[in-house]
């Protein structure tokens, strides 16, 4: 494989000479555009909106052309000056016109700008990149952040067809760079329920010091569904306050399939972190009409006014997601209306009686009362419901 230098050119418009640079971020230097013709300079904005770097290279487009001008060097015209210390294999346009699997063997090349460009430009084959998953999953521990970015990238959009690729994913949750491992969580809820493998290292990163990776890892929990389960579970008995919380956000985002888990979120209820606490009564929500078993217990912090006002707010909250089934919390969502100083609660309580509907029927004399409110918000609240 040949490799050429890019050479300094210059353009020329209607403003007259200017010079186009590209920032190198990994090696720091600045190279410009020096002294070649303008028909080598062309637009292209289609490619600035999608890639938003030069083709050639890869380096940003410094403000000077906003990114819309880009250099296209014919073969013929490249040197070897001493002085540009970078190379450069491919453009874009050689990309686009070569097979999948020319860029599958980039990917191995030990040329670091060919790799980037190589996995930066699976990302565009959409399903028909499965036939690079194994490279892919080699590209991970490439020594460039960027090359395992775009690789992760790829394998997201693959989504249930990367399935091969979990185990190096597994690996990636222990990596030191925090949007490593974040990615690789995220890439692992793409593959959904075939990632299930993949549960212990993703509960494991509930602990996680970086709060980007805990999210991610909830919502691959939560996309491989039910069968975490069992493992959130036991992770809501974890001496880690983190950990609770986080096992209790990864149910409520399985939803109604982690029915099995709500005797557990009943007992997270009275935990003694309010965070733990809050996230339970959330969940308990989002599970939904399944989780009728916790209607006692959420009518009960409803009660309690000793409660923080988040809690109590999160449990209102929760009764209405369970729908016509909380009919039996009425009196008390009432009780709620006529106290004014219940604050957003009231408003709160006027919303859940609208989700509970016609089996809120009792509470249509004080939802009448709360339209003379003074409260501009109530008096929508209640018009509402």
């Amino acid at each position: 494989m040949t490799r050429h230098k890019l050479p300094d050119l210059k353009l020329q418009d209607e403003t007259g000479p200017k010079v186009l640079g590209f920032r190198n971020a990994t090696l720091g230097t600045d190279t410009k555009i020096g002294d070649q013709t303008w028909e080598h300079i062309i637009q292209r904005e289609a490619l600035a909106v999608r890639q938003q770097r030069c083709p050639q290279c890869g380096f940003e487009p410094l403000d000077t052309l906003s990114g819309r001008y880009y250099a296209e060097i014919p073969a013929e015209s490249y040197d070897k000056q001493p002085g540009h210390n970078f190379q450069s294999s491919y453009t874009t346009e050689d990309f686009m016109a070569r097979s999948l699997s020319e860029l599958i063997d980039a990917l191995s090349d030990p040329d670091l700008f060919v790799r980037k460009h190589a996995a930066n430009e699976l990302r565009w084959f959409g399903p028909g990149a499965v036939a690079a998953v194994a490279a892919l999953c080699a590209a991970l521990n490439d020594e460039d952040v960027a090359v395992p970015y775009d690789a992760m990238e790829t394998l997201e959009n693959l989504g249930p067809q990367a399935i091969d690729a979990v185990p190096p994913l597994i690996g990636l949750l222990s990596a030191r760079d925090d949007s490593t491992r974040s990615g690789g969580a995220k890439v692992l809820g793409a593959i959904g329920p075939a990632a299930i493998a993949a549960v212990p290292g993703l509960v494991e990163s509930l602990r996680d010091p970086c709060s980007s990776v805990r999210y991610e890892a909830a919502c691959a929990l939560g996309k491989i569904g039910r069968e975490a389960v069992p493992a959130l579970v036991r992770a809501l008995l974890d001496f880690a306050e983190g950990l609770r919380e986080h096992a209790a956000e990864a149910l409520g985002r399985i939803g109604p399939e982690a029915l099995d888990a709500v005797p557990a979120l009943i007992t997270a209820l009275n935990d003694d972190k309010p965070a733990v606490r809050q996230r339970a009564a959330e969940s308990l929500g989002e599970i939904g009409p399944v989780a009728t078993a916790a209607l006692p217990a959420l009518v009960a912090v409803v009660r309690d006014e000793s409660q923080l006002f988040a809690m109590r707010f999160k449990a209102v909250g929760a009764l209405g997601r369970i729908g016509p089934d909380a009919a039996d919390s009425v009196p008390d969502l009432i009780d709620l209306l006529r106290n004014p100083g219940a604050g957003r609660l009231r408003l709160r309580a006027a919303e859940t009686l609208k989700k509970i509907g016609p089996a809120a029927v009792d509470a249509v004399p004080q939802l009448i009362e709360a339209l003379q409110d003074r409260d501009d918000n109530m008096r929508g609240f209640a018009l509402a419901a």
